[in-house]
């Protein structure tokens, strides 16, 4: 998309949510800021034995989110962007709720 908006590599990119640039860059560091946690809460669910179908369908619904919220920040959908974010949120969370019910079983 650089290439496309005739982008100067090395340059950084303007602060401002009016450019799409900026938005698609501010989108995928959003999403590699979330994957840590997600592999940590991923990896504490295996180990801890938790109900496969809990989390898959838990991590299903945090990529089909991130998916959507990626749309919705490259479209300029600030309020859509927000509720799917606190989706993919709330299934992280659930995927601790899991992990942890079996843990402490």
């Amino acid at each position: 998309m650089a290439i496309k908006l005739l982008h100067t590599p090395g340059h950084p990119v303007e602060n401002n949510h009016n450019n799409l640039l900026f938005r698609l860059s501010r989108a995928h560091a959003n999403t590699n800021e979330t994957l840590g946690a997600l592999i940590l809460l991923f990896l504490f669910a295996l180990f801890t034995a938790a109900d496969p179908l809990w989390v898959n369908g838990l991590m299903i619904a945090y990529f089909l989110c991130r998916l959507l919220h990626m749309l919705c920040y490259y479209a300029g959908w600030s309020t859509s962007r927000g509720v799917v974010f606190a989706i993919s949120l709330l299934s992280m969370i659930g995927l601790f709720i899991v992990g942890l019910q079996s843990w402490l079983r």
